[in-house]
């Protein structure tokens, strides 16, 4: 929001109506370019375990933004952005959106975090120990 709401304010000050697509980041990445600068923000060493779709499938463990068929390759989701670009959209760096929705997220109370539908403690150990073991 905060990349969209001064761009919006721009357009309707400039008249500048259209459709746009106004989802990053600007230029395709995948899941490992993604998550690797975000280790930054954690105070302890990170180490990604890829899970395959058997073993979410397995664990019941449903993941947000990850499809399907796209899980374990070098792609992500990527909607193209081009237009809004040309009509001056900017997105802020990644690591400053992170700390910006690390502190949302962290302010949000107990039960609220709990309805966001990550997998349970249980559920990550025990995908954890199938990727161990194989």
């Amino acid at each position: 929001m905060q990349d969209l709401c001064p761009w919006i304010i721009d357009l309707a000050e400039r008249d500048q109506a259209g459709i746009y697509n106004a989802a990053g980041p600007a230029k395709p990445v995948n899941w490992q370019q993604l998550l690797q600068p975000l280790t930054k923000l954690s105070s302890i060493p990170i180490q990604f375990k890829w899970a395959t779709p058997e073993i979410l499938k397995q664990t019941g463990i449903s993941l947000p933004l990850v499809r399907d068929g796209l899980l374990g390759s070098s792609q992500t989701p990527h909607f193209d952005s081009a237009a809004a670009l040309r009509a001056g959209l900017r997105f802020r760096p990644l690591l400053e959106t992170a700390n910006a929705t690390l502190a949302w997220w962290r302010a949000q109370t107990a039960e609220r975090r709990a309805q966001a539908g990550w997998p349970a403690p249980e559920q990550e150990q025990q995908a954890l120990k199938l990727l161990a073991a194989r």
